[in-house]
């Protein structure tokens, strides 16, 4: 089905078939370094367990069916002897969702490394999170107590890109910064839809609905609260800055739609991590703005000269590669880096020119 592959949350699959393909992957436990769980959480949640609705993802999926079905996954899995032999400590597994581990229980997936594209690392939730939660909860209300920890454990846990398809003339042909005619830009919805009215003023915490209503006004800025397919993508590629807010979740496809089409990503957040932190100096080719001087962006934009964008720029286009997720059959095997249990990897900033993100995932990984 489209959701399972072409979705942005589909590297579940993409990073499974680039594992089959590897001469390194072993049927004996006993001479298996990792363990990979090829669950399908995401795939299952959009096309599984939808319940009748106006709309996909809110308020018409059965989020509680995907954590039911994960935990019955974990309940055999962790009988095994090669369970046992690290307490899952040598398991991974992609958890692609917005929801990112939340959407399985918390006790067997203590040790588990987890890939996640929600790299949401909030020491708690706001209440209207939980709320919402408890609106999707479906057959188990074990979801809704889940969710009240972190979706995501900085110590173990290592986020992951989302696939962003390839589109026409925006990775082929980047505009430099200099032609770029829209200096900052943000186009996007800055409301809940219709099934989820009740959570409009808490969606994107308030700062998209914030950066519309206070700056909409100023010259060379272009922001808009409706959605425009068909114009999206040639307006990021002619804008020099992309702002970047969080939707429901910290993390936003936008970032990565932004690097995709050459566009400096403007980060808003206090607690998100990106892809590779460990391994990628985003300090080069992105700006973040943390929430409390949203009211500040303009002035915090106006900082950067034209030559410094462009450097910016060219930091970003030798960098986007990491983010791609390569043909199986065409990817070279990757040469895995050493990161030390102490989360930092030595390698900051020294990714290879070609690896892509299945290489880099490993790379955190080891």
């Amino acid at each position: 089905m489209q959701q399972c592959r072409h979705s942005i949350y589909a590297a579940e699959v993409h990073l499974h078939e680039w594992i089959l393909t590897r001469a390194n992957v072993v049927m004996d436990p006993e001479s298996a370094d990792w363990f990979y769980l090829p669950f399908y959480s995401s795939c299952l949640l959009a096309s599984r367990f939808v319940r009748p609705g106006p709309a996909w993802p809110d308020n018409d999926v059965d989020i509680g069916a995907t954590f039911k079905a994960i935990t019955a996954v974990f309940n055999d899995i962790t009988q095994n002897q090669a369970w046992r032999r690290a307490d899952g400590r040598d398991h991974v597994i992609a958890l692609t969702s917005d929801w990112a581990s939340c959407i399985a229980p918390h006790v067997p997936l203590k040790n588990v490394i987890v890939l996640a594209t929600s790299g949401d690392s909030s020491p708690s939730r706001p209440d209207w999170y939980i709320r919402r939660a408890a609106a999707h909860l479906g057959s188990s209300s074990d979801f809704a107590e889940r969710v009240k920890l972190g979706c995501f454990q900085v110590h173990k846990d290592v986020v992951i890109p989302p696939l962003v398809p390839k589109t026409t003339g925006v990775v082929s042909s980047v505009l430099s910064v200099r032609r770029r005619d829209i200096q900052v830009y943000f186009r996007g919805t800055a409301a809940a839809p219709p099934q989820a009215h009740n959570f409009t003023e808490d969606y994107s915490g308030g700062v998209r609905q914030y950066i519309l209503r206070t700056f909409g006004h100023l010259e060379g800025w272009f922001l808009s609260n409706v959605s425009d397919p068909t114009s999206y993508h040639d307006e990021l590629r002619r804008s020099r800055l992309c702002i970047c807010p969080p939707g429901w979740e910290e993390w936003s496809v936008r970032f990565f739609e932004a690097v995709q089409a050459g566009c400096i990503p403007v980060l808003i957040s206090d607690h998100l991590l990106l892809p590779f932190e460990f391994l990628v100096d985003y300090s080069r080719f992105t700006i973040r703005v943390p929430r409390d001087q949203l009211s500040q962006l303009p002035q915090i934009l106006s900082r950067f000269e034209l030559q410094e964008l462009m450097d910016m720029q060219t930091a970003l286009l030798q960098a986007r590669h990491v983010f791609a997720y390569k043909s199986p059959l065409t990817t070279a095997p990757a040469h895995a880096q050493r990161r030390d249990r102490g989360g930092r990897n030595k390698g900051r900033g020294k990714h290879r020119s070609k690896t892509g993100a299945v290489e880099m995932i490993l790379d955190e990984v080891a």
